[in-house]
């Protein structure tokens, strides 16, 4: 029957129909929603929906994820206390250690350059009235290069002052040629004016020894000594040496020095200087054609002695452009 008094005409159980929220949400599809005005988006509305719901569950978690992280804080700081109060009477100790300062003076002494030893000074008669004064000199440090300058001590009398180096490892005669003398000297002294040392980097140069012999790889061969003695007092005696020296070394030097070194079996009976002017490439092979002026001079075997630089880039010959 139609009751008058409903409105709209309709029954107590459709209009409660109508009031359900269930039935308001499932009508309701927020994926349609449009703003006309473009300053919410469907997302954002349902996102605020949703934590307007849920706004109570989101602050239990954060406060209980502050709690964790605080109750976890509290116990890594007690068992850090409880550590350092364990360990009280260690840590005392190491302050003391560290408030000792340490004394390197000894491995400065352990890391320094050690000094030049003098092997012993000979004289050599040269010429007439004329002497060469030659000290075997060795540099023990394998990573340091030696520059120094020298004089020797004759007799009370000062020989000029020299300059000249020793590569790492390096055992070679420090000479001066021509002292002039009416008797022979005695009792040479070798006086060192200046040192100066310089480290070779390990980055570079691992091991210095192994690289200067693969560098300074000369061989000497063909030696002959001829002894020349003048007639008459117009000519003066001169001594012929003769030899090939052969650049066995990867690498070409420019005005490259030397000494050779003459032996009379194991005897050091002298030695000559030369020097090449411009090149000696590598595997290149030179004649050398000397002459010695010493007395009584005799030699069966000689010694090439390198007076080259190899840490200077200048004494390499420079390639071709």
């Amino acid at each position: 029957m139609l009751n008058l008094y409903n409105i709209k005409g309709a029954s107590p159980d459709q209009k409660k129909d109508k009031l359900e929220p269930s039935a308001i949400e499932d009508k309701t599809n927020l994926a349609n929603y449009v703003d006309a005005e473009e300053m919410l988006s469907a997302h954002k509305l349902r996102f605020g929906i949703w934590f307007a719901r849920n706004r109570v569950l989101v602050h239990r978690i954060l406060a209980g994820g502050f709690i964790l992280i605080s109750i976890f804080l509290y116990i890594f700081s007690g068992y850090k206390w409880w550590n350092y109060l364990w360990n009280w009477n260690e840590y005392q100790l190491t302050d003391a250690h560290l408030a000792h300062f340490e004394d390197y003076t000894a491995l400065n002494a352990y890391f320094s350059a050690k000094p030049l030893q003098v092997v012993g000074a000979q004289v050599f008669v040269s010429g007439v009235g004329k002497y060469d004064i030659v000290a075997e000199i060795y540099n023990p440090n394998k990573d340091f290069i030696v520059e120094f300058s020298y004089h020797f001590v004759i007799d009370s009398k000062q020989t000029k002052t020299q300059k000249t180096f020793l590569l790492p490892g390096q055992d070679r005669p420090t000479v001066y040629l021509g002292y002039e003398s009416l008797s022979s000297p005695s009792s040479p002294n070798l006086v060192f004016d200046e040192v100066k040392w310089k480290r070779v980097s390990k980055h570079d140069i691992v091991d210095p020894i192994s690289w200067q012999n693969n560098h300074l790889n000369f061989k000497l061969d063909n030696f002959s000594f001829s002894r020349f003695y003048s007639a008459t007092e117009e000519k003066i005696d001169a001594h012929v040496v003769k030899f090939d020296l052969t650049n066995l070394s990867p690498y070409s030097y420019n005005n490259p020095s030397f000494y050779v070194g003459l032996y009379q079996g194991s005897n050091f009976v002298g030695l000559i200087p030369f020097q090449f002017d411009g090149s000696f490439l590598t595997l290149e092979k030179k004649s050398v054609d000397l002459r010695s002026f010493s007395t009584n001079l005799l030699a069966d075997h000689a010694q090439i002695i390198p007076l080259i630089n190899i840490y200077k880039e200048d004494a390499f010959l420079a390639l071709p452009k």
